[in-house]
């Protein structure tokens, strides 16, 4: 008999994937005018804070404790809701396949978007992209 994770650590997984998500896939390939995606040099100074450490939070912990089939299907089900074009997952062998809709080339960063979104949530899985012409893959 297994024994049943706790809600918070699935929570844990399905937020901190989703909110990788939304990080990464905010922005689109080109920068708006006006926008430069150059960092800013030492001269102009950098944003530095005191904010606390995702570790501090506890979930860290949380996502240790969600074994890893249930880490990649939270995965699966966060970059469905979140990426542009993902229409359905699928795991097979250690594998996530997101079903995409158009074609590769519709979305450059996509893969980009996904592994980084897996690396986030420190998910020990390869990410494929499945489009009608194509299936591209993101490692």
């Amino acid at each position: 008999m297994t024994t049943p994770l706790p809600r918070r650590a699935l929570r844990a997984a399905v937020a901190v994937a989703a909110l990788s998500l939304a990080l990464t896939a905010c922005g689109g390939d080109e920068d708006p005018p006006g926008v430069s995606s150059e960092a800013p040099s030492s001269e102009s100074g950098s944003a530095t804070g005191s904010g606390s450490d995702i570790t501090d939070l506890g979930v860290d912990a949380d996502l240790d404790a969600v074994p890893e089939d249930a880490l990649v299907d939270s995965l699966g089900r966060a970059i469905v809701i979140s990426l542009d074009g993902a229409q359905e997952y699928e795991v097979e062998d250690g594998r996530l396949t997101i079903t995409m809709d158009g074609s590769s080339t519709d979305n450059p960063s996509a893969c980009l978007i996904a592994t980084s979104a897996r690396d986030g949530v420190g998910a020990e899985t390869t990410i494929s992209l499945r489009y009608e012409d194509t299936t591209l893959d993101c490692d």
